[in-house]
Order: C-alpha cells, then structure tokens, then sequence
C-alpha cells in the first residue's frame, strides 16, 4: 500500500475558493426528517441546519434533549465531547432518533465546535435512514485534525454514509467521499465491480471490499476482494491513490437458496389430524 503518499497528502496546501467550488457535493447532504416533521417532505439541506439550536446552553441539554428542532418525535441516543484537539477547540457531538409519522425511523448526528465563543459552530450535520457510529479521531496534530464518522444507508444495499471532516489552519472543511466509487469501478476490469458499502480505515487511509462479478446476484459477490489506498486532493475530495485487486475463480456456478420465509414453509411440520373417529 502506498500509506507514505496517502499521508503526506492528508494535509496538503489549503483549499483555494475555485477548489471549493469544484468539489463534488456530499451525498449525505439529503433530508429525510424535515423541520416539519414529515418524511422526505420539501426541504433544503439548508433549512435543516438552519433548525439545528446551537445556543450557549447546547452542552447542558447535550444528554437530554435533540438539538434539532422538528415536529417529529426525537429522542438522544448518545452524545459526547472530543478534546485535547491540537487544532482548534472541543468539538461536541449528538446522536439523534427522529420518528416522522409518515416514514421510518431515521437517524441524525451532528457535531459542533466550542471555540470559547458563547455559541457553539456546527461543524457537520447528516441522516440516514441506516445507522451512524460515535465520532472517531484518526488524525490530530498540529497540521490538522481528522474526524471519521462511520455510517451505512439504510434497506439492502447496505452503502457507506461515512463522513469525514478535517481542521486545518484554514478552518473546517467536509472531505467528499463521492467521486472514489465511480474510479475505482472504471479502474477494475471489464466484468467487475464494486456495488455496496466498502470497510474504510481512515487511519491508514486504506479501504477494502469484495468485489461483484457480472451476473453476481447482489446479496453474494464472487468476484473475489479489493484493496485501495487513499488520498485526500486540495478540493477535499477522497482520491484513489493505488488499487490492488485479487481475483477469485469460481470453480461451479453459484447456487442461491431459498428465501427464509421459504425455507421455513418448507420444513415446518404439518399439523396432524385426527380421525373423525377417534374424537370423544
């Protein structure tokens, strides 16, 4: 793996305004709970920070009480505080519930910056009908702070809803964990591909996943497993940065079974019956 280049470009020069510009949106940057509560009800991304109530008193009620305002039931699941940052100030973290009556449970997490200013800054806000983990530092020192959040989408397909966000001397900035899939696949040979959620390791800046064949069905990729080192480029964007892919050869076709529900019907007992006759 190639992790000496991956780190050095961790931190490489700050971000000019036309690199901003260019860079890829983030694909958590969707509302599912609105302020109104409704499920996938008109609202900007915008407008759901905007209702995210960080006042001097946002750590007291840390524990107790959704920092998002919303119509819908919301109830903590877990809340905490990062300190001993080399850059920057504590950054507070809550992890949300959100129940809108028209859809499924959803989960929020959001983290803000105490700077010793009475109100707090918010320094990354995302839902996923999935789940989300507690914040994890995997870089902090004096050149910038790295902070992953692990995450997956919701149903079947089982898709990363990572995010990662970096402190420089310039400020806060979200790492666009988008445009990696589409290189990666284009890089694979023709016949393969990568379809779900893959395993980050933001420590080492590496990540790994199976690998999908043509024809694979989307539960049981065949394919075999891949390996990719990373980087991060000055547009804040998740680069692949060297790839390493171990075929598997198939020996026989794959054999897919029956749904559970089918099986069980399958070898569930029949009820006995009992002779007419036999009844006293």
């Amino acid at each position: 793996m190639m992790t000496g280049l991956v780190l050095a470009l961790i931190f490489a020069n700050p971000v000019s305004a036309k690199d901003k510009q260019d860079a890829a949106a983030a694909p958590t940057e969707t509302v599912t709970v609105c302020p109104d509560g409704g499920y996938e009800s008109p609202c900007t991304f915008a407008q759901m920070e905007k209702a995210i109530s960080l006042t001097s008193n946002a750590v007291l009620l840390l524990s107790k009480q959704c920092l998002y305002q919303t119509e819908a039931r919301c109830w903590v699941k877990a809340s905490g505080t990062i300190s001993n940052m080399e850059r920057g100030g504590r950054v507070i973290w809550q992890h949300m519930m959100l129940a809108p009556n028209d859809g499924p449970a959803t989960e929020m997490i959001i983290l803000f910056e105490l700077e010793g200013k009475p109100v707090p800054r918010l320094v990354l806000a995302a839902q996923t009908e999935g789940w989300f983990l507690a914040p994890d530092v995997v870089a902090n020192s004096d050149d910038g702070v790295l902070i992953h959040v692990l995450g997956r989408t919701g149903g079947n397909g089982a898709g990363n809803a990572d995010l990662l966000v970096r402190r420089t001397k310039t400020g806060w900035s979200h790492i666009s964990l988008r445009s990696w899939f589409d290189e990666v696949n284009a890089m694979l040979p023709a016949g393969f591909e990568v379809q779900n959620g893959v395993n980050f390791n933001f420590r080492d800046m590496h990540a790994s996943s199976p690998v999908w064949r043509s024809g694979d069905g989307h539960c049981c990729p065949t394919g075999g497993t891949i390996q990719i080192d990373f980087a991060i480029n000055t547009a804040d964007q998740l680069l692949v940065a060297g790839l390493a892919f171990d075929e598997t050869k198939p020996v026989a076709p794959t054999i897919y079974l029956p749904e559970k529900q089918q099986v069980s019907e399958q070898i569930a007992p029949k009820p006995e019956t009992i002779p007419q006759g036999d009844v006293e």
